[in-house]
């Protein structure tokens, strides 16, 4: 029997980020420490930062009132928050402990550039995902999320305005193969898009195109 062993493995740097940010704010003592919602999607390594003190805050913000957050330390994980919440975190007493992963926060920074320059902009992902719900956030809703050629389609078919600008970028967890397939698709199977637009700008932010697919035996 051959073993092959994969190059790279383990928890993205974003989520390693994120992990050792909520042992150091454990280590600093002083104050009762959460995480909003799991730091990572590993029960194990939850399990163990809540055996240290860690307590995991329910993503529902109706429930933070009731949890009494004034001078609790409150990890936001790796995935970012509207900044919506950021403040009502704020104003609850709480500290926030940005873990934002670096590559969502580019991703945030684009959506905002784009928005600002007057791009209708598309972000390919999913949309009940928490990183797109924060990325949406910080360009106030001002954008359309879409998964596939076919939702593209949908809605370029019910649009009420001409759109003569389009910006284009990915969830950070999308992979290469899926947003250059839905670029070839708006090229090619959505001809009216083309007809329409005047100029188009893609921002590649997903960092499933950092992940060299090489295994080592």
């Amino acid at each position: 029997m051959e073993v092959t062993l994969a190059r790279y493995a383990g928890f993205c740097p974003g989520v390693r980020r994120a992990v050792r940010m909520v042992e150091e704010t454990l280590g600093k003592g002083g104050a009762r420490v959460y995480s909003l919602g799991p730091v990572i999607h590993n029960p194990q390594v939850v399990a163990e930062l809540e055996a240290r003190g860690l307590r995991v805050l329910a993503e529902d913000e109706t429930a933070w009132e009731k949890e009494g957050l004034k001078g609790a330390r409150v990890v936001v994980r790796s995935h970012g928050i509207p900044p919506a919440q950021h403040d009502l975190l704020l104003r609850l007493g709480a500290e926030p402990v940005d873990a934002t992963c670096p590559t969502v926060k580019k991703a945030q920074r684009a959506a905002m550039r784009l928005v600002k320059e007057g791009y209708r902009l598309f972000i390919v992902g999913d949309a009940a995902h928490p990183e797109v719900a924060a990325i949406l956030g910080h360009v106030g809703g001002n954008a359309e999320v879409i998964k596939d050629t076919q939702e593209l389609r949908e809605w370029w078919s019910k649009r009420t305005e001409k759109v003569r600008k389009v910006g284009l970028i990915a969830q950070t967890t999308v992979d290469l193969l899926t947003f250059r397939s839905l670029l070839d698709g708006l090229i090619n199977e959505v001809p009216e898009v083309m007809r329409e637009v005047g100029e188009m700008k893609l921002i590649n932010t997903s960092a499933a195109t950092r992940w060299p697919a090489r295994p080592r035996r």
